[in-house]
């Protein structure tokens, strides 16, 4: 460590996240981030937000400018106040940082810093093909500034060099380009083991198996009610409890089963169906829900990253029932959470059973919370030689208890 730095030390330098912001209901997974890390976040959007957080300085764009996040950059680096012995660092609204990054950061004095950049463990399928981006890490390293081996968000510049910068709006490898600029202009520090976490929050590009931090991020993206649920209200509105759902996606994950397909049957906002895109490589999602639940409106920005088709109407109708048939799809996993009377729960299980696939998993939610529907579809289903019984999830500790009960398909 340099004099330099030891002084840094004791007055830590400040940082700026520079942020074009569209995903809202990530705004208070966001929060969660950067709270108490001592930056200043600049979400750039095309509405106004109420943020509630003084180190929050958001920053309103409009009209053509907000199709393409380098004309965010722009517009912030011509028209705010750049300090220029601050760090200023580009990241999108689903990316993340490993905790010791920004401690780092703020003891350095170097102009220009470039970090490595973890992408998690699988490309997920998504609507826009552009954004498959690979899953391999992208290292801090003199021979990697080029196009396609270095990204914006692990570009971190002093205001001095920032206020000179403008992207190239037009061209989808701008990140690349910068970064060779700056190669060309400026010495750089390479640090190869300080990691930004590239599309964190994107569903199905990273997989993680262990309980405590899968419950973390299902508090963390919010559920459909703080006391009914036990995570904050909004993001996803996630119909789910933390210490139920949790467990049963930790067994799913370590059977190594190749889970492709999904189909859910009562969607509400999509939250459940957001999860299982998260954690899983998922290719096809079907969903039906008669969408008469409030929280259905929301469903459109909640899934606005997952690559969905939805069927309204009742699971029993015979036209739904039909178009599922069309799809030609036997699935990996199928969820029941609609109708939680015994009738609706028989029905849907004998309607839908068939597209399951030998070997994939039958979820039914609320086996608890609804007995007379849901628990007694489920002691029904522990005497069929055609399931088995795996588990039920019931969460403990004072938790909400809702109940769900795991089941996979034997071939007979």
């Amino acid at each position: 460590m340099t004099m330099k730095e030891t002084i840094l030390d004791e007055v830590a330098r400040q940082i700026h996240v520079v942020m074009p912001f569209a995903r809202e209901h990530l705004k208070d997974t966001l929060l969660k981030v950067y709270e108490n890390k001592d930056i200043i976040l600049h979400p750039i959007a095309d509405k106004t937000i109420e943020w509630d957080r003084p180190w929050v300085k958001p920053v309103f764009v409009s009209g053509e400018i907000t199709k393409n996040p380098y004309h965010k950059l722009n517009y912030f680096i011509a028209t705010q106040e750049i300090v220029d012995e601050d760090y200023y660092w580009w990241m999108s609204d689903d990316d993340s940082v490993e905790e010791n990054v920004i401690p780092k950061l703020k003891g350095m004095d170097d102009d220009v810093v470039f970090i490595s950049m973890k992408r998690g463990n699988h490309v997920p399928k998504t609507p826009d093909p552009v954004s498959m981006h690979p899953a391999w890490t992208l290292y801090a390293h003199p021979g990697k500034v080029a196009i396609n081996d270095i990204g914006a968000e692990q570009m971190i510049v002093k205001g001095k060099v920032f206020k000179t910068l403008k992207y190239d709006m037009e061209s989808p490898y701008a990140d690349g380009m910068m970064a060779i600029y700056l190669k060309q202009n400026y010495p750089i520090r390479y640090e190869p083991d300080l990691f930004v976490l590239f599309n964190y929050f994107q569903p199905g590009r990273w997989n993680k198996e262990e309980m405590e931090e899968i419950k973390q991020y299902i508090l963390n993206v919010g559920s459909g009610n703080l006391l009914t649920f036990g995570a904050r209200e909004g993001g996803i509105y996630l119909q789910q409890s933390a210490d139920e759902i949790a467990p049963c996606l930790v067994e799913l994950l370590k059977s190594k089963s190749d889970i492709k397909a999904y189909l859910e049957i009562g969607s509400a906002a999509g939250g459940t169906a957001f999860i299982f895109n998260h954690f899983f490589d998922l290719e096809k999602t079907v969903m039906i829900d008669d969408n008469k639940l409030w929280q259905s409106s929301h469903r459109k920005e909640v899934l606005k990253d997952v690559n969905y088709q939805e069927i309204i109407g009742r699971s029993d109708d015979e036209i739904v029932v039909d178009t599922v048939k069309s799809l030609k799809i036997l699935f990996d996993i199928i969820l029941v959470d609609a109708d939680h009377s015994y009738k609706g729960v028989k029905s849907d299980v004998t309607l839908y059973l068939p597209f399951l696939r030998p070997g994939g998993f039958l979820l039914l939610h609320d086996t608890v919370f609804a007995p007379d529907g849901d628990g007694r579809v489920m002691l029904e289903l522990r005497m069929d030689k055609g399931m088995k019984f795996i588990k039920e999830y019931v969460a403990r500790d004072g938790s909400p208890k809702f109940g769900i009960a795991l089941f996979q398909k034997v071939s007979l």
